[in-house]
């Protein structure tokens, strides 16, 4: 076991705050994606400072440390090593939930039983699941500010400007106006329905470019919704 200590300030600011829990999020990711809904159950924590608040602390929990888990291996998606089956099964009862359509009727224990049985999926679960995986390549690829990789997997996949990330923050526009990405920013703008789409904080991309005093992206959204 690799253990590393870093020790920084707690922000004051709630932006500052969200911000670090990003960076110790990505700084444990790995950088694989072939799993596309399992994890191994490596301990990784955050530990918050004694003096933090309980209203402070109120995005992470209750208690006084953030535990994350890595996605990593390709065993994890049906069973083998990854995350329990139950726990796989629920996440993809969720998303299905979101989806609505065909793959709205699918119980969370029927679902469990199709990972169980490690025979092919109904065609609408895989699908799915390879669109979130498609997703969260565009949300890591906004992140690091690859404008053209971007653009090209949204033109391949249109359905990825339309999923909320993983943690629920926001959909791959309010990624795009946090970065500045102003070419990713144009291409989502101009989609149906996604400068109405709102983040965890119920903000839309024209009010969180306004937060953040971005100029530029507000001049971008303004000309996509004329």
């Amino acid at each position: 076991m690799q253990s590393w200590q870093i020790d920084v300030p707690w922000p004051e600011d709630d932006n500052a705050s969200w911000e670090l829990l990003k960076w110790f999020a990505q700084a444990v990711q790995s950088s694989t994606v072939a799993d596309k809904i399992g994890a191994q159950k490596q301990r990784t924590l955050m530990e918050l400072p004694s003096s933090l608040s309980k209203d402070a602390r109120a995005g992470v929990g209750s208690a006084r440390h953030l535990q994350i888990l890595p996605r990593s291996g390709p065993e994890g998606a049906r069973g083998g090593k990854g995350r329990g089956v139950s726990e796989q099964a629920k996440e993809l009862w969720t998303w299905c939930q979101e989806e609505g359509g065909a793959s709205w009727s699918y119980s969370q224990g029927e679902i469990e039983d199709f990972l169980q049985s490690k025979q092919p999926l109904p065609p609408e679960l895989q699908l799915l699941i390879d669109a979130r995986a498609t997703a969260q390549q565009v949300f890591e690829a906004i992140d690091m500010k690859q404008e053209t990789e971007t653009i090209q997997m949204i033109d391949n996949d249109k359905k990825s400007a339309y999923i909320r990330d993983k943690q629920g923050h926001g959909f791959a526009i309010h990624h795009a106006v946090y970065q500045g990405l102003q070419q990713v920013t144009a291409r989502l703008a101009i989609m149906p329905g996604v400068q109405q789409q709102r983040d965890s904080r119920r903000q839309t991309p024209m009010q969180l470019a306004s937060m953040y005093k971005r100029q530029d992206i507000l001049d971008i959204l303004a000309w996509a919704s004329s």
